[in-house]
């Protein structure tokens, strides 16, 4: 396909360091599509290459779908299924009622989508609730006789990696979920991946992170050493859900569960839940959302030294032992 078999609008559906995606329409069959426009200056071609080889081989319900790529004089487009639910945890936080079970039911979607991925040898890497999107929310939802499950999409494949034999070390991801065998650039394969989910579920569940977000050098300490707890939040979700996440954020990571471990966990597959909504962890969730756009802001113009950061602390870290 090229740029002839699509309709680019001037809605944009968001920003990032490297390009911005906007919403169209596939020409002859008028299919909704997301159009991600990065310009050629910024694009660092072996990168995108992966990315694309990535997505392209994907099926599955729980991830994004790949439809096309071209590029004209000035950039390249990657044409994509259109998420219309938009991200995850905006959805969360206009729902009147949410609870233990809706984030179970959630997760349940990204575990899936995770067995997919790493039985075909893929790593995502940066999984994070940016990268979480819906399919589709209806208008009405929440006055549905049936509970209303979003169709969860996986998104966001720019930092993803497939393993043919081999490790990884590379230092790629997002502070506060970005796993310690990652900042401390250890041999991996899948695992951050796990050590990401137990974060968005605890911070679905609690609303907020569960490392002191304010201070970089102190989230990344608290990271590496697993220097963490459940706050308050926690007085009403399940043991089963504390021991999902416990088990996903384990120091060592080469004794973490895997995804198809995961799937058939007590908390995933049924098991004892409760009920409350989850009234105090909406509220947190909001409050954390703002400060995550307002440092995305400035970390879309700084990733650089962001990272450059990163390296200086963990050092710093390193040599406070």
């Amino acid at each position: 396909m090229s740029a002839e078999d699509f309709v680019m609008s001037s809605k944009v559906l968001g920003k990032g360091a490297f390009g911005v995606v906007y919403e169209g329409v596939q020409r002859v069959t008028n299919i909704p599509v997301a159009i991600k426009v990065i310009p050629k200056e910024k694009a660092d071609f072996k990168l995108l290459s992966r990315e694309i080889g990535i997505i392209k081989r994907c099926d599955h319900e729980n991830i994004i779908k790949f439809y096309a790529c071209y590029e004209d004089a000035t950039s390249v487009h990657i044409v994509t299924e259109l998420a219309r639910g938009g991200e995850l945890f905006d959805h969360i936080i206009k729902r009147k009622r949410y609870s233990e079970e809706d984030a179970r039911a959630i997760i349940k979607q990204v575990v899936a989508a995770l067995c997919y991925l790493h039985q075909n040898k893929v790593a995502h890497l940066d999984l994070k609730p940016e990268n979480l999107l819906l399919k589709e929310v209806p208008e009405n939802y929440d006055q549905q006789t049936s509970k209303f499950v979003p169709c969860v999409k996986v998104a966001d494949f720019g930092t993803s990696v497939v393993f043919r034999g081999k490790t990884e070390r590379a230092a790629v991801g997002t502070p506060g979920y970005v796993a310690p065998e990652v900042l401390q650039q250890k041999e991996y394969t899948t695992q951050p991946d796990i050590y990401a989910l137990g974060v968005i579920t605890y911070v679905l569940l609690a609303g907020h992170l569960p490392f002191d977000d304010s201070d970089l050098k102190k989230m990344l300490k608290q990271q590496v050493r697993g220097q963490w707890e459940f706050s308050k939040r926690f007085d009403k979700v399940s043991e089963n859900a504390k021991d999902f996440i416990k088990k996903c954020m384990g120091l060592d990571y080469e004794a973490r569960p895997t995804a198809v471990v995961l799937l058939k966990h007590p908390w995933i597959q049924q098991g004892q839940i409760t009920e409350v909504d989850l009234v105090e962890s909406t509220a947190d969730l909001r409050k954390y959302i703002a400060s995550m756009r307002l440092k995305a802001g400035f970390q879309a113009v700084a990733v650089a030294m962001r990272l450059a950061n990163m390296e200086k602390y963990l050092k710093e870290i390193e040599d406070e032992k």
